[in-house]
C-alpha cells in the first residue's frame, strides 16, 4: 500500500458461502486490525455480531443486507443495492 493511502476491505455477499467458524476468524481478524478500514455488506444472519446489534435497536431486517463498518451495522441495504436506509450506532 502506499504511503499516505488508507487500506480498506470491502465485501459484499461472499461470506455466505463459507462456514460458520471461517467466517467468525475473517471477522476478528478485521477487527484486530487498527490499520485498515473493514467495509461489509452482508445478510443480517452472516456475521457473528450483526443480528443481535440489529436486535438491541429493535430493527428486523425483512430480507435487507446490513452495511457495516468496522463491525458496526450503520445501514441496512438492498442485496443488489437499490435501497439504503440508515440505522442508528450502537455506542
Amino acid at each position: 500500500m502506499p504511503a499516505g493511502n488508507q487500506p480498506v476491505v470491502f465485501h459484499s455477499a461472499v461470506l455466505a458461502y463459507v462456514d460458520a467458524e471461517a467466517r467468525a476468524r475473517f471477522a476478528s481478524l478485521m477487527q484486530s486490525r487498527d490499520d485498515i478500514v473493514w467495509i461489509s455488506n452482508e445478510g443480517a444472519g452472516v456475521l457473528p455480531d450483526t443480528r443481535a446489534q440489529l436486535e438491541t435497536l429493535g430493527i428486523e431486517p425483512d430480507g435487507r443486507f446490513v452495511l457495516s463498518v468496522d463491525g458496526q451495522a450503520v445501514a441496512l441495504t438492498g442485496p443488489h443495492g437499490q435501497s439504503y436506509v440508515g440505522i442508528a450506532v450502537i455506542p
